[in-house]
């Protein structure tokens, strides 16, 4: 399963509305953790998990609302309610674990 980018005008509808748990990594061109972290967040959506990305330089809007003032951020959204979040470089492994409820 690819990531795949949202924004303002489909966040609402597509992250928020879904029916299962999903992910969103909210992540920067110019971050070095979220070239390393990436790779292992694609990952996860092969395992079945549903995967959205936003560019936090390109919605500010959105990082804001969700208060995200780091990247990598990663917030599970259940049912349109933030339910977990997990800051900063992560491996594969480590993203496995905290996400092991949701896969």
């Amino acid at each position: 399963m690819a990531m795949n980018e949202v924004g303002n005008s489909n966040f609402w509808t597509t992250v928020l509305k879904h029916e299962q748990p999903v992910v969103v990594a909210f992540w920067a061109t110019w971050c070095g953790a979220c070239k390393a972290t990436m790779p292992a967040v694609s990952e996860l959506g092969d395992q079945g998990l549903p995967i959205y990305t936003v560019n936090v330089g390109n919605e500010p809007a959105i990082a804001y609302e969700y208060g995200v003032t780091a990247a990598p951020t990663l917030k599970v959204f259940d049912q349109g309610k933030v339910v977990k979040t997990i800051t900063g470089r992560k491996t594969k492994q480590e993203l496995e674990s905290e996400l092991a409820e949701f896969l």
